[in-house]
């Protein structure tokens, strides 16, 4: 306990720049419960466990510390919305945090994935790790003190990461859109998550009806000029044999196994050469 209070301490006292990781017994963070919490900054870190009744009766002066930590510093984290709701969840304040390394890299990078296995092997010469986190089926079968090291890991990890990212914002000229425009949209999208949305049944059904008529009447239309009663603009199989052999039209691109291509970019090609053709623009409408 004086070890987990002495660190939490230090680290709201002089204002350094931590990162903060938690483990859960599921992906889900509305089913899960929480495994351990894992702390780095400068060139230390620490895994506070937390399951199997862990702290016993000192388990509200560690939920304390814990409180004034986010109260009090704001956390540099990998995908907050899984951690900090998980916080919000179980009656924590909510905490916008002070960098999130996937969102950074999201905003510069949107092709590329984002998770901190993906990142660590770009910005940090840490070894692989992300497999040593891997349960039988959940991380709450491993071994405790291999969890406890794989949270230190993705502490660790996230606090370099979140240095390479910060410089590289600054050099792709987003920095200011960063912190000004993307991290305010945290605690929000948090509250969203957390309380759910309003949703009117009532008008959405009473918007998905005509919709629904209007997608009935085309699909007769496009039946009838088929002359076939069970065709499905839905069957790549129907579709294809109907556009290439009865109506003869020429093969744009053809799928893995060689087959003439249905997608939605060879039927817009096919529609703009044959735009008159009703099942062409009957198709494109149904799908879209």
């Amino acid at each position: 306990l004086s070890q987990a209070e002495r660190v939490i301490d230090q680290i709201t006292r002089s204002n350094t720049k931590y990162s903060l990781d938690i483990e859960t017994s599921f992906d889900s963070v509305y089913q899960s419960s929480l495994l351990c919490i894992g702390l780095a900054y400068e060139d230390q870190a620490i895994c506070i466990p937390w399951s199997g009744n862990y702290w016993k009766s000192d388990e509200p002066q560690v939920i304390q510390a814990i409180w004034d930590l986010l109260t009090m510093s704001k956390p540099v984290v990998q995908n907050g919305l899984f951690d900090l709701l998980f916080f919000y969840l179980v009656g924590f304040p909510l905490t916008n945090p002070a960098f999130d390394t996937m969102l950074a890299h999201h905003l510069m990078f949107a092709e590329l994935p984002h998770d901190l296995g993906f990142l660590t092997s770009i910005y940090t010469n840490m070894p692989y790790f992300k497999d040593e986190g891997k349960g039988d089926p959940k991380l709450a079968a491993i071994p405790r003190e291999q969890l406890w090291l794989y949270n230190i890991k993705d502490c660790v990890s996230t606090l370099d990461c979140s240095v390479e990212l910060e410089s590289e914002l600054v050099e792709f000229g987003l920095k200011d859109f960063y912190y000004q425009r993307v991290l305010p949209m945290v605690p929000v999208l948090i509250q969203m998550m957390a309380q759910g949305l309003r949703f009117d049944q009532a008008k959405a059904d009473s918007l998905i009806k005509p919709l629904e008529f209007e997608m009935s009447a085309l699909l007769a239309v496009m039946r009838s000029f088929v002359q076939d009663p069970n065709f499905s603009p839905l069957s790549p199989k129907q579709l294809g044999k109907i556009l290439y052999e009865t109506f003869k039209m020429p093969v744009l691109k053809r799928t893995a196994t060689k087959q003439p291509s249905t997608d939605e970019d060879t039927l817009t090609k096919l529609l703009a050469k044959f735009p008159t053709n009703p099942l062409l623009e009957g198709v494109v409408k149904y799908r879209g």
